[in-house]
């Protein structure tokens, strides 16, 4: 299986971008995977959404299962999202494709098409901090699955 997470843009923030560099690194260790960082667009938000829409769907390859990340998704606890992982790693699918959309959300069509909607947590968080935390939990996880020790 391939790991892909898609989101617009990059993150600005040198420190949260030193440590979401660090988590990637540690994920390709385990599992094949690919960071796709698409344009982001700077239009009116009504615009935007259709043209991330577009762009995040260029992106997502075949036999995908697809989790976006959606406030108003589930909270899944680690070990609850640990199990849903294991279970597609032995499933048909090819892919596990994470995807998060701009500061103004995600287009409904990339939600509905979803297989899961991950909320990370019930309170507001800064974008950039949502995908660090997003990256780790993926570390965590990976980390658990292949018996690497890691820190709680």
């Amino acid at each position: 299986m391939k790991l892909f997470i898609i989101w617009p843009g990059k993150i600005k923030n040198t420190h949260m971008n030193f440590i979401a560099e660090e988590y990637c690194k540690k994920i390709e260790k385990m599992i094949r995977f690919q960071l796709v960082q698409i344009r982001e667009n700077k239009r009116d938000s009504s615009r935007r959404l259709l043209d991330e829409k577009k762009l995040i769907e260029e992106k997502i390859p075949a036999s995908s299962y697809l989790i976006v990340l959606d406030a108003k998704g589930t909270q899944s606890s680690t070990e609850d999202l640990l199990k849903r992982i294991t279970s597609l790693m032995n499933s048909s699918y090819k892919n596990l494709v994470f995807i998060m959309g701009s500061h103004y959300g995600l287009h409904s069509d990339i939600k509905q098409h979803a297989n899961f909607a991950l909320a990370l947590s019930s309170m507001d968080l800064p974008h950039e901090l949502t995908r660090v935390i997003l990256l780790e939990q993926i570390y965590r996880i990976l980390a658990y699955m292949n018996n690497v020790p890691y820190a709680k």
